[in-house]
């Protein structure tokens, strides 16, 4: 959203700093000059007042602007307070394995998490688009961020066991970190193509 500001030049009456000081004794005590200035800044004043209204209107409209780009941010951090949800819902798994073996492969990670579904929706996390992170240590940790379709969903818990047992699956993982976060954004235009036609037949949209 882009805001234009569109100052109007000063009065004639208005090239010096003296000649604004006059005009702000003047409307603070309009007889405290005399005849000729007052009656060259009865002409100014109009427009100062023209460009002073046009410079609220402005900032006005920013401020609606910003709070309209904000608004469904602040709408579900209340959801969350007024829910009394943690911040995050977090999942963890261990497995052994040798000393010296080399970190997981990313792509076998990511077919893993392709693997797990959504427990309401039945499509896959990837293909939601509900993953927004993935970490892989050279030692074998593996930390995945995972977003929810909505915050108050009532599958986190299995959602969040399924997700890890698939990435401790995966050969050379030692140690899985699966963080299941309310706050991360999500809506169905994260969708892939694949996962918006099911999405389409099973939910009408989008």
């Amino acid at each position: 959203m882009r805001f234009a500001i569109r100052l109007s030049p000063l009065p004639s009456c208005l090239r010096s700093s003296s000649d604004i000081s006059h005009l702000a004794s003047y409307i603070l005590h309009p007889r405290a000059l005399d005849s000729p200035q007052s009656a060259r800044y009865n002409r100014s004043v109009p427009n100062i007042r023209r460009l002073s209204l046009r410079l609220l209107a402005t900032i006005v409209l920013v401020a609606i602007g910003l709070l309209i780009i904000l608004l469904p941010a602040l709408v579900r951090r209340q959801q969350l307070r007024t829910l009394g949800l943690p911040s995050s819902f977090t999942f963890t798994d261990s497995a052994a394995v040798p000393a010296g073996s080399p970190p997981p492969d990313s792509a076998a990670v990511m077919t893993a998490l392709g693997n797990v579904i959504d427990p309401e929706i039945g499509i896959s996390i990837v293909d939601l688009g509900l993953v927004h992170a993935v970490s892989i240590s050279p030692t074998g940790d593996v930390n995945v961020d995972v977003a929810l379709t909505v915050a108050e969903c009532p599958a986190v818990n299995q959602l969040g066991i399924l997700t890890s047992e698939a990435v401790i699956a995966v050969h050379g993982v030692r140690r899985v970190n699966v963080r299941l976060d309310p706050k991360l954004p999500w809506d169905p235009g994260r969708l892939s193509p694949k996962a918006r036609e099911l999405y389409r037949k099973r939910f009408g949209r989008p």
